[in-house]
């Protein structure tokens, strides 16, 4: 299993394992759980929208520009 999860994660925060979760890594013990709980959220909204028809998914350049504002700008002074 541990070399599924390996190709899965890939150079990715975060995988959702079919029948067994979440598996996060980061710097610390913070960051892999920022980075569990955006994947639980991120999951929440897909399986939510999808009840309720055909989700729009956003282009790879979206995804990357809002987590770059997630992490770099949004919150407190870091």
């Amino acid at each position: 299993m541990g070399k599924c999860v390996i190709e899965a994660i890939g150079d990715k925060r975060a995988c959702l394992l079919a029948n067994h979760g979440v598996i996060a890594v980061g710097p610390s013990v913070g960051h892999a759980l920022t980075a569990a709980v955006m994947l639980e959220d991120s999951a929440k909204v897909y399986y939510l929208a999808k009840s309720i028809g055909t989700p729009v998914l956003l282009p790879d350049e979206e995804i990357q520009r809002a987590r770059d504002v997630f992490f770099n700008v949004y919150g407190q002074d870091k």
